[in-house]
């Protein structure tokens, strides 16, 4: 059954089956299975098959501890026995009963799928359809023309800037932000690329030599290299001046602009090592389909880095005079700078990225920790991780256990930290800021790689339960992925899905989930509100590492099953 076609029943259920709280995806048959329960059982729960309403296991209910993050009593069901794959329901005396889940091979074959071709639906400068799976949702061309020089740019007239992603729920295009998303969605397809090969996204310009999952990606890297000077350096990012109100892309006519730092050089150090990391992941992902894309993606990547280490201090701390789109300023590049110097030493082997690689890694001890979970300004996660991966026979072998070995220590505390969690998550109670379920997949982005390099299979589990937790085992029992479960966020701030004259929102999106902006109970600080884009925006830096998850726990098997 595909997922996005559930239909909502939340207000044909009782109230109370929202305090049984089973991932409304469903669960792998040999993982770990919990469900939360909120109150007191009054007897033993029972697991049904819903095809018969037979009972095929009994479990006793523990007693329930209150979870500070929430403020509820709660307890955590193991049915990790029950491996049979089927669909199910949870049955608990006193409190309620279970949507419905399923158990199988290819549960997450489904939103893996929704959730990579949402990117589709955030491209720029092309007609847009989601058809024939979900032909309402659809745009004409937006921003076609050229891109227009900003005078922060230090240039003037235009140039041609196609494709790109919108960023979130807004319509720029931001490099900073799309190299984090762009190489997150290449390592899935580095690690995974048997599964995600195959994966079939019913795309308009779809290559037989080229796998659709990089189609997608080339989208987006291709906009990211138009915005290279011809002296390597790359600009901060394109966006109208101001951002538009809720009107759909192709009805944004204002002019697009070329947005760097107002003083000289103009272009951004940030921005120029980030395009020679993602680049670098291109030519390494690319090689084998388009050998001639894959060159320029290198060219592109070592003119950027050449660019980068002669200009390390070339900053975008706030945006020039005249425009009011997002920031993404970053006053200290020295974490890009790594992260390039991997992805380029890991790419084409060679000693100069290595030796600038083992001359400046010594500037973060330790090499990882639970402090340096990635995101766009934080990259050294991304510079150590990939190090660690690299197949070039002059690796630094002892740099490399040491990376292992601090990831593995912040992988424990993450571990432990899920397992005091009443939802099994890693997030402590700082961590649910804005856009905490990007930063939580994130967590489990590093908790799924250590889990390979370490041989640790507990930390693929606490990766495998923050997938539950975004697709509903949390405070809301609601999966936070539009389209995806049985009830789902229905209100993203998110251009399009406010613009279309659709009641339902664009599908596979992640929403950014709770920020308690410094108020207690963070983990209920969430509100299914178009307006509140502090908790319920969405961007393709979240969607990436749901992506990577997916890509994860989707088998070969799984994948075919999801072939329109």
């Amino acid at each position: 059954m595909i997922v996005a076609l559930c239909t909502m029943i939340a207000a044909s259920q009782s109230a109370d089956s929202l305090l049984v709280r089973a991932s409304q995806v469903g669960y792998l048959p040999n993982e770990q299975k919990v469900v939360t329960v909120v109150g007191t059982a009054t007897g033993p729960a029972v697991v049904r098959q819903v095809s018969d309403n037979r009972v095929v296991m009994t479990v006793p209910c523990r007693t329930p501890k209150l979870d500070v993050d929430s403020g509820v009593s709660l307890f955590s069901l193991d049915i990790t026995k029950l491996r049979k794959s089927g669909q199910y329901r949870v049955e608990v005396p006193g409190v309620g009963v279970s949507d419905s889940f399923e158990i199988g091979p290819n549960v997450f074959a489904d939103p893996l799928w929704m959730t990579m071709r949402s990117y589709l639906g955030q491209r720029c400068g092309m007609a847009v359809s989601l058809a024939p799976q979900f032909p309402q949702y659809h745009y004409d061309a937006c921003h076609v023309g050229d891109g227009v020089f900003d005078k922060s740019s230090g240039k003037e007239g235009s140039k041609p800037t196609p494709g790109g992603w919108h960023d979130a729920g807004d319509y720029g295009r931001y490099v900073v932000n799309s190299g984090i998303s762009t190489s997150t969605l290449m390592w899935a397809f580095e690690q995974n690329s048997k599964a995600l090969s195959k994966l079939n996204l019913s795309l308009p310009d779809h290559n037989a030599k080229v796998p659709e999952f990089l189609t997608e990606v080339r989208w987006n890297l291709s906009w990211m290299m138009s915005m290279q000077d011809v002296d390597g350096g790359v600009w901060h990012k394109e966006t109208t001046a101001h951002f538009s109100g809720f009107v759909m892309p192709d009805k944004d006519t204002q002019p697009s602009l070329i947005i760097g730092q107002q003083n000289e050089p103009h272009k951004v150090t940030a921005a120029s090592a980030d395009l020679a990391a993602t680049c670098a992941v291109g030519y390494r992902v690319f090689k084998k389909y388009d050998a001639a894309y894959a060159k320029q993606c290198l060219t592109a990547a070592e003119r950027a880095w050449k660019w980068a280490i002669a200009n390390p201090k070339s900053l975008f701390t706030r945006n020039p005079a005249g425009i009011g789109t997002g920031g993404y300023g970053d006053e200290n590049p020295a974490d890009e700078l790594l992260w390039a110097s991997a992805e380029l030493f890991r790419a084409t082997g060679k000693a100069e990225y290595n030796e600038y690689f083992l001359k400046h890694v010594n500037d973060w001890k330790p090499y990882l920790s639970e402090k340096q979970i990635p995101g766009w300004p934080e990259m050294t996660a991304f510079a150590m991780l990939t190090y660690a991966m690299s197949e070039q026979k002059i690796t630094d072998t002892e740099t490399v256990k040491k990376i292992v070995a601090d990831a593995t220590r912040m992988c424990e505390v993450l571990t432990k930290r899920s397992e005091e969690n009443g939802y099994l998550v890693p997030l402590s109670s700082l961590e649910y800021g804005w856009g905490s379920n990007g930063h939580v997949s994130n967590q489990a982005l590093i908790l799924e790689i250590t889990s390979r390099l370490a041989g640790r299979p507990e930390f693929r589990q606490t990766a495998q339960n923050v997938l539950h937790y975004l697709f509903g085992r949390n405070t809301f029992a609601t999966s936070f992925v539009t389209h995806v479960g049985v009830r789902y966020a229905m209100n993203p701030h998110h251009r399009p899905s406010g613009a279309d004259g659709v009641k339902e929102p664009w599908p596979g999106l992640l929403v950014g989930g709770p920020n308690s902006d410094g108020k207690p109970l963070p983990a209920r600080q969430w509100e299914d509100k178009q307006g509140n884009y502090k908790a319920n925006e969405v961007a393709i830096n979240w969607n990436a590492p749901l992506v990577f998850l997916l890509a994860c726990e989707t088998t070969e098997r799984g994948v075919k099953s999801i072939r329109r």
